[in-house]
């Protein structure tokens, strides 16, 4: 069931951006209006990628928790509260930054978006004066520290704020840098969980695909750049989304949306792939957030040596 529901992921976007055309085939819509559903995906896309890869950073600080024996609940709400705001506030800076949208300079949504914009800074600095002060006086009444934990959540939260909100020339790379850690840690987990799962797994169990793949890193690694590259997620990419959205204008749309010129029937053909493509990542994401659940797979916790 799991599998079939993941599967909706590459059909969202398309639904999504065509949501309009199909409307304008009822009720004609002002010409604009027609990309508001790719806009709506774009952003809402955005979003949930950022909010996988914030959800990551959290299960991350989850387990240095669980490592160091950290249950009382209440420490639990402080951390993930703080954590929390520390990454969305410098994403929300990035993307109501002056930088982001020099065109409406001067008007009412770019005052708004100021307004935003040192809104994240104050409630950045402030969350994240308010976090240390609640772990001194934690220190102070003869609490323990998590070390680990503390560390990593000094590392990720500046570097979000550096690279989100504080000059444009380092939001340009925001894609490669919060992405590179992520898939870092990522494939980290997947490996060390497959290699203690599968190639250290008693004699009777060792066969199969699993086994071979994760025996094998440099294996592992060229199945991994296979399959990007099989999923249109590398080089190439973008040459196959033209072709495949010239060849929708010229066999689907030219009949179906007679309303669209030849330009803007390529675009939508552009833009249908590119969602369907981003499907793959959609599938990630909504498996993800349901495998990996330490505290309700007994097996899952020990081939992480995570206490359960």
């Amino acid at each position: 069931m799991l599998f079939l529901t993941s599967l909706l992921a590459f059909a969202v976007g398309p639904v999504i951006i065509l949501i309009p055309y199909a409307i304008n085939m009822v009720v004609p819509l002002p010409r604009a209006t027609l990309d508001w559903g790719w806009i709506a995906w774009t952003l809402g896309f955005s979003l949930y990628v950022m909010h996988h890869i914030n959800q990551q950073h959290w299960g991350f600080v989850s387990l240095y928790k669980r490592k160091n024996g950290e249950t009382d609940a209440r420490e639990r709400r402080v951390d993930q509260v703080y954590f929390l705001t520390a990454l969305w506030a410098p994403y929300l800076a990035m993307i109501t930054a002056p930088w982001s949208d020099p065109g409406h300079a001067g008007t009412g949504i770019s005052l708004a978006s100021e307004f935003v914009f040192d809104a994240c800074h104050v409630i950045f600095v402030a969350a994240t004066v308010a976090y240390v002060y609640h772990q001194i006086q934690l220190w102070r009444r003869g609490g323990t520290l998590n070390g680990p934990k503390l560390l990593y959540m000094a590392t990720i939260a500046p570097l979000y704020y550096l690279t989100f909100a504080i000059d444009a020339r380092f939001a340009a790379f925001w894609v490669f840098i919060t992405a590179t850690g992520h898939c870092a840690q990522y494939h980290g987990v997947v490996w060390a969980y497959g290699e203690k799962r599968y190639a250290q797994a008693p004699e009777t169990e060792k066969r199969g695909l699993p086994h071979l793949i994760f025996s094998n890193a440099w294996l592992y690694i060229v199945l991994g750049v296979v399959f990007a590259l099989v999923t249109l997620q590398g080089p190439g990419a973008f040459r196959v989304q033209h072709e495949i959205g010239a060849w929708l204008q010229s066999s689907v749309f030219a009949n179906v949306f007679g309303f669209l010129d030849p330009d803007k029937g390529n675009w939508l053909g552009i833009q249908l792939v590119a969602a369907m493509i981003s499907g793959v990542r959609l599938h990630h994401f909504y498996v993800d957030s349901k495998i990996w659940k330490v505290s309700k797979n007994k097996s899952l916790a020990k081939n992480l040596n995570v206490a359960s």
